[in-house]
């Protein structure tokens, strides 16, 4: 089974408000290309993997920050 682009999004944190913003053009209810969001799913970092690993980096490297 193909993940949904509604799906990978959620996947990737993004609130149902930000899918619902990245789903329309310009607040009109005009869906984007399953393409599209597949690309802004996959260009994205999930925050809370990019928290832990700098919280990581800074507890093994205190004398560096």
């Amino acid at each position: 089974r193909i993940l949904n682009p509604y799906e990978t999004l959620e996947k990737e944190c993004y609130t149902e408000e930000q899918i619902t913003r990245l789903m329309t053009i310009d607040g009109h209810k005009c869906k984007t290309s399953d393409y599209s969001l597949y690309g802004r799913a996959g260009n994205s970092i999930v925050v809370n993997v990019l928290s832990a690993v700098f919280t990581s980096i800074i507890e093994q490297f205190p004398e560096s920050f």
